[in-house]
């Protein structure tokens, strides 16, 4: 009997030990499915997709980055209008510093030139400004 319940007692403390295992793996998985924690995160992370929508080409969801307000004045068409060349290659959100309801985000941004016969990728440094409206992160831009 005593047998028994030392095989029982083992066997119940290591489903025990693979049922925990596997709640701990999978609340680990949730944790990085989850929405950005700070608001430097959050920027940084809108920034970046802005960003890549614009290398990509996909100005309409670029231009849905704008505020609001932004968007009410001045048409995708005129936005796509005051682009000029482009010629974005890579982009990098490199760091963001936030106030309560402000932040400023620093990028790095490689062009693609045409230099001489052998063109070149120049990079470039640029900071933007986005404000919290409405409990999103909106590109300011000013009007």
């Amino acid at each position: 009997m005593k047998a028994y319940g030392v095989v029982h007692w083992m066997r119940s403390r290591s489903a025990a030990l693979v049922s925990c295992a596997l709640i701990a793996m999978s609340l680990s998985g949730c944790a990085g499915l989850g929405a950005p924690a700070t608001p430097e995160e959050q920027v940084m992370q809108r920034a970046q997709a802005r960003w890549s929508a614009m290398i990509k080409g996909d100005f309409p969801t670029a231009y849905g980055y704008f505020t609001p307000s932004y968007r009410g004045l001045f048409s995708l068409d005129r936005f796509k209008a005051g682009l000029g060349r482009g010629g974005w290659k890579t982009a990098e959100a490199r760091r963001a510093a936030c106030q309560v309801d402000k932040c400023t985000v620093t990028l790095k941004i490689e062009l693609d030139l045409p230099l001489g016969r052998q063109g070149g990728t120049i990079p470039s440094y640029i900071e933007e400004t986005w404000v919290l409206e409405g409990q999103q992160w909106w590109l300011y831009q000013s009007l």
